[in-house]
């Protein structure tokens, strides 16, 4: 029985590792070895890609989004390269995945795997994005709806004499169980202004915080 599980998304991924020539194999872990730090998966595929001439662009994307799920994976369990790759190596084995090639090539595999996880870059990448989500709940995405409410006096007939602007905050998140969910908060003007200077003073608190990191030589990790 396999210690790990080959999800189907990312067999593609493994096929195309497992298919590259060796110069290929050594064009991309010089790719990523190179690659600045960054949380933004999409910025790394372009740059992997702007730096590799014998790989395919389609190739890259599907390599390169095997490998942030394996450095997910390695971050959380905290095991070192060579564990990682050989426990892959036996679940393809193991799973019958003939089109990822015959079992004799297992331990080449494994070595090329080992080298493309163990760059440190994407490693501290790995976790500093697994603890971005360690919470109860996650950002989503945020809407505010601004509507009018009419205020009628004695007699509606006469019309609204006067009016109430309201706000609606839709806050839409993801729980621990990875599930999406939305909740939503009546807002006035005072509230809309409290909670722009609160983001304000989030925003100066995090560059003052940048500056301390930076003083200390601590490489800041963030999607901006």
């Amino acid at each position: 029985m396999p210690t790990l599980m080959v999800p189907e998304p990312y067999q593609k991924g493994l096929k195309k590792i497992r298919a590259l020539s060796d110069d290929s194999a050594q064009e991309l872990l010089s790719a990523v070895e190179d690659a600045p730090m960054t949380l933004n998966s999409g910025e790394l595929v372009e740059t992997v890609a702007s730096r590799t001439t014998t790989i395919p662009r389609g190739d890259i994307e599907d390599i390169m989004a095997t490998l942030f799920s394996l450095y997910s994976l390695r971050a959380r369990l905290g095991l070192p390269p060579p564990d990682i790759a050989d426990d892959i190596a036996r679940a393809v084995e193991d799973s019958d995945l003939e089109e990822l090639g015959a079992p004799e090539d297992h331990e080449h595999f494994k070595k090329r795997l080992t080298k493309l996880l163990d760059v440190n870059s994407l490693y501290l990448a790995a976790r500093a994005n697994n603890l971005r989500f360690e919470n109860e709940h996650s950002l989503s995405q945020t809407r505010i709806l601004t509507d009018t409410r009419p205020i009628f006096g004695p007699d509606p007939a006469d019309g609204p004499e006067a009016a109430v602007i309201t706000h609606t905050l839709r806050i839409s998140y993801l729980d621990a169980d990875n599930r999406y969910k939305d909740f939503l908060v009546a807002l006035d003007g005072a509230d809309i202004r409290a909670l722009m200077a609160q983001l304000e003073r989030a925003k100066s608190k995090a560059e003052s915080l940048k500056s301390v990191l930076a003083a200390a030589d601590v490489f800041y990790l963030d999607i901006e």
